[in-house]
């Protein structure tokens, strides 16, 4: 799979939607879905946007709401230099090993999220990774158990969503293939971009790991490990299992 897309991106130069990466992107891989959930109803003929195959996993962007400054996340993937315009040509390396000062068995590395309806139309019910699209918030890192609930409560009188999450394993953005930690997992709130967009999602928001499993989602931290966990952990103690570099050692129950 790696040396087809390679052949058909022209060494990864052309974007994840370019017509010659279709046969590619819309090939299902067993690993990236996850059995509990349902298939995202993939529609070819409606193009990139609703092509994918499905994808239930998501790196750690951390405890921060920004997508789009990397200087601001504090997760084991993205940062510190690219998109926020500090290394907008050129090279841009990504977060090493030693960028995770907490420890790699400190810090979240994947997650869980749920496939989309590709309906924007309709509100998903129950729990769903579907981003509604709310406004901004003055919070960036590490917000508050009110600040959350505030927005939350806000997101959920919104109607203004986007069903396509969770389709594309080959696009690098939060609902796709990236989460953060702002929420704790299945967050009894909706999903939530700061602003519209066309697309789950290319927006700051708070992305929350969410599963089918019952009381708890499956992590994996950056040694590898896994371990289950449950929906009631601690807000703080969860954040900071998300963050690389706040210094605080995670004892997750």
């Amino acid at each position: 799979m790696y040396d087809q897309l390679q052949v058909t991106s022209l060494n990864f130069g052309r974007d994840w939607a370019d017509g010659n990466n279709a046969a590619v992107r819309q090939t299902e891989i067993d690993a990236y879905r996850c059995p509990s959930d349902s298939n995202y109803p993939s529609n070819p003929s409606a193009g990139s946007w609703h092509d994918g195959p499905g994808s239930n996993y998501g790196v750690s962007f951390g405890s921060s709401r920004s997508w789009s400054s990397v200087a601001n996340q504090n997760g084991m993937f993205r940062g510190p230099i690219g998109w926020d315009g500090t290394s907008e040509t050129g090279g841009k390396p990504e977060m090493g090993f030693n960028g995770v000062t907490d420890g790699l068995s400190n810090t979240l590395m994947v997650s869980e999220h749920l496939v989309g309806d590709d309906n924007d139309n309709v509100l998903a019910n129950g729990n769903t990774s579907e981003p509604r699209e709310a406004s901004d918030v003055s919070w960036n890192q590490y917000p508050t158990q009110a600040e959350i609930n505030s927005f939350g409560q806000t997101c959920q009188g919104v109607t203004a969503h986007n069903g396509t999450n969770g389709q594309h394993w080959i696009m690098s953005l939060p609902t796709q293939t990236a989460l953060n930690t702002v929420a704790p997992p299945n967050w009894k709130y909706p999903n939530c971009q700061t602003s519209g967009s066309g697309i789950a999602s290319d927006r700051d928001g708070v992305y929350a790991p969410r599963s089918r499993h019952p009381g708890g989602v499956v992590c994996a931290a950056g040694d590898g490990s896994t371990k289950f966990v449950t929906e009631t952990i601690d807000l703080t103690t969860w954040q900071s299992f998300g963050g690389r570099n706040d210094g605080k050692v995670v004892a997750l129950p």
